[in-house]
């Protein structure tokens, strides 16, 4: 009987995103890191995009699960840095509550986050990349004040801590740094002058191209947002969204065709 069935499965097919879930509820549980970009936090935002997606609670209880794993205190030891420090923990909550996933008890989490980060002098801060450096801080200093915003929450920043990144902003050249820290500088400046929240999150951009040409690419490949297969489980959704989104204005377009040709039109005389 068991060699019947085990026969019966070397036949069974499953497509890339099947396969990729499976690994993922395999192995994530078990995984180590806690980051963002590399760790638990960024697969457990996958699969609550995944879960939403797919309209399937299995994979948003799976998601909570990996959320509740996380450590419930920051501890000293963690680096303030975005990829896989307390910028990073921090940007995946507030994520998570804006976009529902979780509730807003958690924002205690953030707070003690933003004590930690305006304890870090900004205005000499010279590394200026995304994992480690200005680019992650503000992505985390944008959501944060986004959030609050929205919610109608005082601001999570004193006036000083958001003077210093204006004085350290202002001196940045547009030349010389990235497009993404060139967007943020724009998004900040937009914010602290008029109030208003342009920024926003998106976690597929914060991904990178994994080829995955059979099931052994799956199983070797890492697990994490960045470079990982929750990165491509991510990159799977919004290739199907777009897809889903050609599919509607296809139809509606059509639509509109043989709306047109089934009208008459008549000249009026002037």
């Amino acid at each position: 009987m068991e060699k019947k069935y085990s026969n019966l499965i070397k036949y069974v097919q499953f497509t890339q995103e099947e396969d990729i879930i499976h690994h993922l509820l395999l192995k994530a549980s078990s995984y180590k890191c806690n980051g963002l970009f590399y760790g638990k936090l960024g697969i457990a935002i996958a699969f609550f995009e995944f879960g939403k997606y797919r309209n399937n609670p299995v994979y948003t209880d799976y998601a909570m699960e990996l959320k509740e794993s996380l450590p419930k205190i920051i501890e000293e030891k963690i680096t303030n840095d975005f990829a896989s420090g307390i910028c990073g923990f921090g940007w995946g909550i507030e994520y998570m509550i804006q976009q529902k996933y979780i509730g807003n008890n958690n924002i205690d989490a953030c707070s003690t986050i933003d004590e930690k980060i305006m304890a870090v002098d900004i205005r000499r801060m010279n590394d200026l990349s995304l994992e480690t450096g200005l680019e992650g801080f503000l992505h985390y200093i944008m959501i944060r004040l986004s959030g609050a915003r929205k919610r109608n929450d005082p601001r999570p920043f004193d006036d000083t801590y958001l003077n210093d990144i204006r004085w350290k902003l202002h001196f940045l050249q547009d030349e010389i740094i990235s497009v993404g820290l060139r967007n943020l500088k724009q998004l900040f400046f937009c914010f602290v002058n008029i109030d208003i929240p342009f920024y926003k999150p998106d976690i597929y951009s914060f991904t990178k191209d994994l080829v995955l040409k059979s099931e052994n690419d799956i199983t070797a490949a890492k697990l994490g947002l960045v470079d990982g297969l929750a990165g491509k489980l991510i990159q799977l959704i919004d290739g199907l969204e777009k897809q889903k989104n050609l599919k509607y204005e296809k139809y509606f377009y059509n639509r509109r065709i043989r709306q047109f040709k089934n009208k008459r039109y008549w000249l009026i005389p002037t």
